[in-house]
């Protein structure tokens, strides 16, 4: 999307938060919500560590699921404001 939208091309999924950071596309407190949820992905698809079953467990009772779920779709609708295909 962000390359589509002609803000950059990223190396890897750890350089996208700096990317949308930058486009004003998210503040600060999200790109950091982004980078934790690569990070956990990376961990998830990439078996680089355990799965923290805890942590899960924390997301789940916590309802934080709620914040990764509205950053998705802010960057959605910025997507779809522009014509691009999130």
């Amino acid at each position: 999307m962000i390359s589509e939208a002609g803000i950059a091309v990223p190396a890897s999924y750890s350089e996208v938060s700096r990317h949308l950071r930058e486009a004003g596309i998210l503040d600060e407190s999200n790109a950091r919500l982004f980078r934790r949820i690569v990070g956990f992905r990376n961990v998830v698809v990439h078996q680089y560590a355990a799965v923290d079953l805890g942590l899960v467990g924390e997301v789940l009772r916590g309802r934080k699921y709620v914040d990764i779920a509205r950053l998705a779709l802010s960057i959605s609708e910025w997507a779809e404001e522009r014509g691009l295909d999130p």
